[in-house]
């Protein structure tokens, strides 16, 4: 979205747009991308910060103060956002502790089983001696 784009959607003069949007460029909320014949575009889904910013400013607050309750409502946001991946991730840390007890459980059976292919392998008698063997046998002998 160009500064054009902006100033037209909230009804403000270029100058103003620009001055919204180098705010939020220079507290770190959004990032523009310059082309080449110098029109600066700002995506599409940062356009609310910028509108919130102007409804601030619009309000009474300074753009400085309106900056700073946005940065904190960002940061609020961003910690919602990480306590919300955190417990997600402890959740699946949690199922994969369960599934590899589970895991382990099984290895031992299938390991107690082998144990006792092996006990029943070393019991059976010793194979006969082939037929073809016994009749070698008896021409050399």
């Amino acid at each position: 979205m160009t500064l054009k784009e902006i100033s037209e959607k909230l009804g403000i003069s270029h100058a103003s747009a620009y001055r919204l949007v180098n705010s939020l460029v220079e507290n770190g909320l959004i990032e523009i991308v310059q082309e080449k014949n110098n029109k600066y575009i700002i995506k599409d889904n940062d356009f609310e910060l910028v509108k919130e910013l102007n409804n601030l400013v619009k309000s009474g607050f300074s753009r400085n103060k309106a900056v700073e309750i946005l940065k904190e409502k960002n940061i609020k946001s961003d910690n919602i956002d990480f306590f919300i991946a955190f417990n997600e991730l402890k959740e699946e840390i949690q199922s994969l502790k369960k599934e590899n007890i589970a895991l382990k459980e099984l290895l031992q059976v299938y390991l107690s089983k082998i144990d006792k292919l092996e006990d029943q392998i070393k019991a059976l008698p010793k194979p006969r001696e082939p037929f073809w063997k016994k009749i070698k046998k008896l021409f050399k002998g």
